[in-house]
């Protein structure tokens, strides 16, 4: 459930990604179809997956991980596989030259993101970062409440386990996509080393940013106090002293793996989830709609709601109504992603009309986009009162107040109502799509068009 839980992060970062830095995710070179490059894919991820398996990791485990606890072992590992990888690389690639480095300008020549980007990363990266500190801890803590026994608690903390595992994994993906190591030119590029007109020094930089931080949180923290739900952590037991020539052989035979193809099992596994644009399984319009419907957890509501009306025993009241605050809660992310969504679109939209560009609609967008803005933070303020409410329980304030209910609820949602009624024209249907200068234009004739 928690490796699962890992992947699914890794193949959520897609959508943050669109919606922020869509220049960001990785782009994928094709391969010839053919009996060789077949048979070259089966037997490198051979090597990789029984190097990775007999020296008990791989860059990520040993190298960000294993390093910034000063492993004997990880450090006995990454001092062989990358060597050996650099070696192999030259020996097979004796150009040195990958498609990371186009053009004449030296691979280690900076770009700089431009103030737009800037943003978008800060945004990502501050969004992130604070839902994987803050949901799986508001999960747990919504979970626990009136619960007592055992059995309970440990189904919590599995729950808060599993979603910090996602979370993980959401940051993992990010950050190899923002990084780029998700491409093997990338990291191939690196390998190029001492060939300084081929090499990016961008890996380096992913050490430097990734191991040090956390090498100093680990020596300031430790590992004596266990971490948020588990009981300890899961470290490996041996040590250098355990280090053995098949523990070499091993970290020696993914450094070849490593070096033909520049891939490790982690990127492996991301390629796996977008090599070939599978990204597009999502369906960006489509998925979107999808989860934005499916977000309102209406139905985890009313499972909730059940249990909660139909329960006379009090730990069953008691889970009713976490699952309860569970769907409000998870309405209530969906919603604030949806304005992001939104946001995003409506920016990039009047930064194609401030260059001069001519944007041609059947509709003002922009009317509804602000009647979008206006319902969502509508049904946002509700939902943050029901989940008070519910929290509160039957002897809160809130319930015990008629007067909340008309203000909180009733006349919010008469709001919603009001909104949403003025904007139904009658007129919008599905049409063809039409692409002029990369704008969506709506299939009609230019009479029918009006300027946004």
């Amino acid at each position: 459930m928690e490796t699962l839980a890992f992947f699914a992060g890794m193949a959520t970062s897609y959508l943050p990604l669109k919606a922020l830095a869509p220049q960001l995710i990785t782009n994928y070179p094709s391969i010839p179809m053919t009996v060789q490059a077949s048979l070259l894919t089966i037997g490198v991820g051979l090597i990789v997956g029984w190097g990775t398996k007999t020296s008990n990791g791989c860059t990520s485990g040993h190298m960000l991980c294993g390093l910034s606890r000063l492993s004997g072992r990880s450090t006995a590992a990454v001092a062989t596989f990358f060597p050996v990888a650099l070696i192999t690389h030259h020996l097979v690639h004796p150009t040195i030259y990958t498609e990371a480095c186009p053009g004449n300008l030296p691979c280690y020549t900076p770009i700089y993101p431009s103030i737009a980007s800037t943003a978008s990363l800060v945004l990502l990266a501050a969004t992130s970062v604070l839902s994987a500190r803050t949901i799986p801890k508001f999960i747990a803590a919504v979970m626990a409440s009136g619960e007592k026994d055992g059995k309970e608690r440990t189904d919590t903390r599995s729950v808060a386990r599993s979603t910090t595992y996602f979370f993980s994994g959401l940051l993992f993906a990010l950050g190899l996509h923002i990084s780029q190591m998700s491409h093997p030119a990338k990291v191939a590029s690196f390998l190029s080393f001492p060939s300084l007109q081929h090499w990016d020094p961008s890996l380096l930089l992913v050490i430097l940013f990734g191991v040090v931080p956390n090498l100093i949180e680990n020596q300031r923290k430790g590992f004596s106090a266990p971490p948020s739900f588990a009981d300890g952590y899961s470290l490996p037991a041996k040590t250098f002293k355990d280090v053995d020539f098949k523990f070499v052989a091993g970290a020696a035979a993914f450094g070849v793996g490593w070096g033909l193809t520049a891939a490790s099992v982690a990127i492996a596994v991301f390629s796996i989830l977008f090599f070939y644009h599978t990204y597009r399984l999502f369906r960006t319009r489509t998925w979107f709609c999808v989860a934005f419907v499916v977000g309102a957890a209406f139905l985890i509501q009313a499972v909730g709601a059940t249990i909660l009306v139909t329960a006379t025993e009090k730990d069953k009241m008691n889970r009713g109504k976490t699952i309860v605050l569970v769907g409000l809660v998870l309405q209530i992310i969906i919603f604030g992603f949806f304005i992001v969504v939104a946001l995003v679109f409506h920016l990039r939209l009047r930064k194609v009309a401030a260059a001069g560009k001519q944007i041609l609609c059947q509709l003002d967008w922009s009317k509804y986009l602000l009647r979008l803005y206006a319902v969502s933070s509508i049904i946002t303020l509700r939902n943050i009162y029901r989940v008070v409410e519910y929290e509160e329980g039957v002897t809160g304030y809130l319930m015990t107040h008629e007067w909340a209910i008309y203000i909180f609820d009733a006349l919010l949602m008469a709001c919603v109502l009001a909104l949403t009624s003025t904007w139904y024209l009658g007129k919008i249907e599905t049409v063809n799509e039409d692409h002029v200068d990369g704008h969506n234009l709506v299939n009609r004739t230019p009479s029918e068009y009006t300027q946004v």
